[in-house]
């Protein structure tokens, strides 16, 4: 069988196909895409498919990263980045965040553009999915009602989209199928990073809705 395995880190100057990472208690994580790497509908489609790698993304990207996953498709089923002091407990709290939600599985991942040294040019991406659509649009709703009442300029991602800015940062969310992504950055970056990233994400998952029945839209 042929194993898909996901870049948990890469750089652009240095790039590493990552098959094991150690970690500080000795255990040895080898992460591999259980699923067919031909998907026959959008429940299939592995979220690290979803993110974007530097072929796909414009030239001025220079580092990606996998933070967390809790996905039950991989094996092991959940991957914390080494800086998280306390990986379990860590865990714990994801676990019981998409309990909270009734979400199935989550990823996030950071994307790095310019100077990251000064903690300028960072994006952070996060896919979320569910089984069901009526949690999924509970969760849509509760983003809408936090966002920002001047939604002008939306860009046609998704079945559904927003501005989602927050305190210090600029957000967009957009909802295709039972996919909710949220891509956020600070607020002194142009939203370029934004609309480069969710472009990429949703091509992915029209590429992936493709493959199935055509009642991939849910409405509100």
């Amino acid at each position: 069988m042929h194993l898909n395995f996901i870049q948990l880190q890469e750089t652009k100057c240095f790039r590493i196909d990552v098959l094991a990472m150690a970690m500080a208690v000795g255990f040895l994580f080898y992460h591999f895409l259980g699923a067919s790497s031909e998907p026959v509908d959008i429940q299939g489609l592995a979220l690290s498919k979803l993110m974007p790698t530097f072929e796909t993304l414009d030239d001025d990207w220079t580092e990606r990263k996998i933070i967390y996953y809790v996905y039950p498709l991989s094996q092991p089923v959940s991957y914390i980045f080494p800086d998280q002091p306390d990986p379990e407990a860590f865990k714990a709290f994801l676990i019981r965040r998409m309990q909270s939600l009734d979400c199935e599985s989550l990823i996030k991942a950071y994307y790095g553009k310019g100077d990251t040294a000064i903690n300028s040019g960072g994006h952070h991406l996060s896919i979320y999915r569910w089984s069901r659509a009526d949690s999924l649009l509970e969760e849509w709703q509760n983003i809408l009602a936090k966002a920002p009442l001047n939604q002008e300029e939306l860009p046609d991602f998704g079945d559904a989209v927003c501005w989602a800015h927050h305190g210090l940062f600029q957000a967009l969310a957009f909802r295709r199928g039972l996919y909710l992504v949220k891509i956020e950055c600070g607020r002194n970056e142009t939203v370029f990073g934004l609309l480069n990233l969710a472009e990429r994400v949703d091509d992915s998952l029209k590429k992936g809705i493709k493959k199935q029945s055509p009642q991939a839209v849910i409405e509100d």
